[in-house]
This record gives C-alpha cells, structure tokens and sequence, in this order.
C-alpha cells in the first residue's frame, strides 16, 4: 500500500526537476549528411518504380523536407506517378485525381 501511495504522489508532483522551456534541436553536419543520404536513397528506389518511395520523395518536396526545397510541382508529379501505380493513398490525397470526386458525378 506505501508503495502505491508513492507512486500516485510522484505522479500528482512530478519526480526530479522540472525543466524551462525544451532546447531546439539543431543538426549537425554528420545528421545532415545522414539525412541526405536517406533522401538520395529513397529517391533512386522512387526511380526503380517503388510506389510508396515515389508518395514519400512527392511529401519531401511538398513539405520542402531537407534536403528538397518546397516544390508543389515537382511534389504533384511525384504524387500522380504513385497514384498511377496504384498507391491508393496517393490516388486519396491527390486533388486532381476523378477518383476523389467519384460523389459528384451520382
């Protein structure tokens, strides 16, 4: 019963001390360099025909997710050459798709 006593009051006041606002992260250039490897990666799988890697490489470019810069073209076609493999989330999310807007024409 003591035990579950000091459980529920460290619960209620929180153990140890309780920091100020949490620091930034800020990357360094070994996270960079890692970061752009991914990116380089899951680009060329997008290329090989990968559909998943093709939705994930058009979210960096709409994103603008580093190393890509914001692109809403290039993230569009990325997106409609996943769709056009049969990624059915990409087919979902893009606007442009008849898919999408398939209660209109009832």
């Amino acid at each position: 019963m003591k035990i579950v006593l000091a459980i529920c009051v460290c619960l209620m006041i929180g153990c140890g001390e309780k920091s100020g606002n949490p620091k930034p992260y800020i990357p360094n250039e070994k996270d960079l360099a890692l970061s752009r490897q991914m990116a380089e990666s899951l680009e060329e799988t997008a290329e090989a025909g990968n559909k998943f890697a093709q939705f994930q490489v058009g979210g960096m470019y709409f994103f603008g997710e580093y190393p890509k810069t914001k692109d809403f073209v290039v993230a569009y076609a990325w997106t409609y050459i996943s769709a056009s493999n049969g990624w059915s989330i990409a087919e979902a999310t893009n606007p442009l798709s008849p898919k999408p807007w398939y209660w209109l024409r009832r």
